[in-house]
């Protein structure tokens, strides 16, 4: 009976680690499901870390607060890059989008469907997609800036495929966009199509100015 009673002793386990490792569990949860939803200020997510890690640990760590803003922030760029995909893809048919980093996603669309045949100018049909677009950018992270770069494909002595790339920009400025993180120009590729490739970047870094006589 004696090695029994032993035995089972050695058996038995806290019934409070478990509900301790559940109420974590459910604290980080509602955390990701925060970032993923709301807009959020840095400082404001280092106080509701340091909160928890008092509670539970002890001091706060700052590194680890950090990390875990960097991770927030990243998550919800992430959330930020599908919902343009969606947007981009319900409105403008045939558009090609890929997400190539973390901070950048690539839009291709077809030049078709952004100008009428001839002519430099945006096609007013598309100003409500434009518009759907910053607002989407500008529900990013607080603490993070971004930038457009629009290009289109330059095929020799056709000014038409610069004054496009700008008259994009200038749509883009007019839809809400901030005109510092907006740049034009023509490079290689389909001139089918007009390149946005946007990055998510630290709000402190230099910004380039758009030049409006561009196209």
């Amino acid at each position: 009976m004696a090695a029994f009673g032993e035995g089972a002793g050695r058996g038995t386990r806290d019934p409070n680690m478990l509900t301790l490792l559940s109420l974590n569990l459910l604290l980080l949860a509602f955390f990701i499901l925060l970032a993923s939803i709301s807009r959020f200020e840095e400082e404001r997510v280092r106080s509701v870390i340091d909160s928890v890690q008092v509670a539970f640990g002890g001091a706060a760590d700052p590194s680890s607060g950090s990390a875990a803003v960097a991770a927030a922030e990243s998550l919800a760029i992430r959330t930020v890059q599908e919902e343009i995909r969606a947007l981009a893809e319900r409105s403008i048919p045939l558009t090609r989008v890929e997400r190539t980093g973390v901070g950048e996603i690539r839009i291709d669309l077809p030049v078709d469907a952004l100008f009428r045949p001839g002519e430099a100018r945006v096609n007013p049909a598309q100003t409500p997609f434009l518009q759907r677009l910053t607002a989407m950018l500008a529900g990013g992270p607080a603490s993070l800036r971004y930038e457009i770069d629009v290009t289109q494909a330059d095929i020799g002595d056709r000014p038409i495929e610069v004054a496009r790339a700008g008259a994009v920009v200038r749509a883009l400025a007019g839809a809400g966009a901030p005109a510092e993180g907006l740049s034009a120009g023509t490079g290689p590729g389909d001139p089918g199509w007009v390149r946005l490739v946007i990055r998510f970047i630290e709000g402190d870094r230099p910004r380039r100015l758009f030049d409006d006589s561009v196209g």
